[in-house]
């Protein structure tokens, strides 16, 4: 048998940091994710270095930033970097045995990346060549396929249905599932690594009856409005707005409460899915050598400030859940013992750190080159620090953050915020007027990390705005058409 650590990376797609009951949310009932921060870390500063799906994604597998690998909004189509040692691929030469289900949403869709076998839940993306993905193979076999999509609402938009598909077959089922299968069929010869990657709470907010109960009736905490929306909006969310009709219900209380109740119900059966998979470690006999990482590929505004989805800097886009939990004995040979369990309120941390993280779990030497770096030194050092500063973009919205202090900035429009995360966690009261000296700082040393990659924004040594060069096309709901799912 083997004795070298397994590791389950668990992701959720679009999940709030804030979200959890752990982090006190006073709606949202997240018991299993919360034993995984509450009894190992759980960073609360952590930050997705470029908040939407495909460069989040590419970050986490290969430890490199949107500089490293050359993505800063979604673009579909392109590949990782050819030459970049990849997560799994690494532990795949060390001789663990690799695996993952649901969703990549990498390209090109099939590819490993270094994995012994993926199964994959693309939600309503159709792959090349007529090919299936694995759930729409699962729904077709199950006399399902129709129903994948007739509820109605569509890929990223707003509004919240019952799901169409039954439980037992809902896409949070089957990924937890299919990662049970794996944990039953491995072979018990080799160490593994397992990446389970859900596609909620990701809009379209469509969910399960028996998790609607549980909100249905709650009191909703409503969005909070900062006091410096009027005037600094970043400009993309004016295409958002007119791109989703959202005069249409963003004034409608009920409507956004019910879409914050449909975003906690799909949170709530994650959950319970993950408690599944929890105790699958244990009827299989390798929780106690299982390490287990929890994070997200990006969060959510959840109509905060009168936005919503992602690609901010701001803590509800970009703030992701980064919890590790080891088991008991390896964190006390680890020198880990007297530091756990702990919420941290202050360290940098991201994406990128998650692949050197689980090399040095394993024993696995990690690449030269890559940004990321293990947190379990600076664990291990007590004070010490991860970074001084983490750097969050997307496309030209930029932001910076030491730990207690965020700076945003945006590039099309040269309009800055400043936020004091510790005093105010949800970024209502912008200070970049009251902080000159905090502001200063904050500005140089996003200049001088733009200047690093020869950024546009750099002139004669501070920011400047530009004219957009590659906008984003928000293409209109008739152009995200969803296909139906074939028999």
């Amino acid at each position: 048998m083997n004795d070298r650590p397994n590791v389950l990376v668990i992701c959720l797609d679009q999940m709030r940091q804030d979200f959890f009951s752990l982090h006190g949310h006073p709606l949202v009932r997240t018991p299993h994710m919360d034993s995984i921060g509450g009894c190992g870390i759980s960073f609360q500063r952590a930050r997705s270095e470029c908040p939407t799906c495909i460069p989040a994604r590419q970050t986490l597998m290969t430890g490199l930033d949107p500089w490293g690998i050359n993505m800063f909004h979604n673009v579909a189509g392109q590949a990782l970097p050819c030459d970049a040692p990849t997560l799994a691929g690494c532990l795949s030469d060390a001789g663990y045995q690799t695996h993952a289900v649901g969703k990549m949403h990498w390209f090109p869709e099939r590819a490993r990346y270094g994995f012994d076998e993926v199964e994959c839940d693309e939600e309503y993306r159709k792959l090349p060549g007529n090919q299936f993905h694995d759930y729409e193979r699962y729904l077709r076999d199950q006399g399902l396929a129709h129903r994948m999509t007739s509820h109605g609402v569509g890929p990223n938009q707003y509004g919240w249905r019952f799901d169409s598909v039954p439980e037992e077959h809902s896409p949070t089922h089957w990924t937890a599932d299919r990662a049970c299968n794996f944990l039953e069929r491995r072979d018990p010869t080799r160490p593994f690594f397992l990446y389970a990657s859900f596609r909620q709470p990701h809009p379209p907010f469509v969910v399960q009856q028996a998790y609607w109960e549980m909100y249905r009736d709650a009191k909703v905490p409503l969005p909070v409005i900062g006091n410096w929306v009027k005037e600094k909006s970043p400009s993309h969310w004016d295409a958002l707005h007119d791109k989703h009709r959202s005069h249409l219900w963003m004034d409608n209380e009920k409507e956004i409460a019910d879409n914050i109740r449909a975003y906690c119900a799909m949170i709530s059966h994650i959950d319970a899915m993950v408690g599944v998979m929890l105790g699958a470690l244990k009827e299989a006999g390798v929780f106690d050598n299982t390490w287990i990482l929890l994070t997200a590929d990006h969060g959510e505004m959840l109509f905060d400030h009168r936005g919503f989805a992602k690609g901010t800097p701001f803590a509800a886009s970009a703030g992701v859940p980064w919890m590790l939990r080891a088991p008991v004995n390896q964190a006390i040979a680890q020198g880990l013992g007297e530091v756990l369990p702990r919420i941290d309120t202050n360290q940098c941390v991201g994406l990128a750190d998650v692949m050197p993280t689980v090399l040095d779990i394993t024993g696995t030497p990690i690449p030269e080159g890559i940004h990321g770096r293990s947190v379990l030194p600076f664990l291990q050092n007590g004070d010490s620090r991860i970074r001084d500063h983490q750097v969050v973009v997307y496309d030209q919205n930029f932001g910076i953050t030491d730990g207690r202090y965020q700076y945003c900035w945006f590039g099309d429009t040269d309009v800055d915020l400043l936020f004091d995360l510790e005093q105010d966690p949800r970024e209502e009261h912008d200070l970049a007027n009251q902080q000159p000296a905090v502001k200063k700082r904050l500005r140089a040393a996003l200049y001088n990390h733009l200047a690093k990659h020869d950024d546009r924004h750099c002139v004669n040594g501070d920011l400047a705005a530009q004219a957009p060069k590659w906008p984003i096309a928000h293409a209109r709901l008739k152009d995200k058409a969803m296909h139906r799912g074939r028999c």
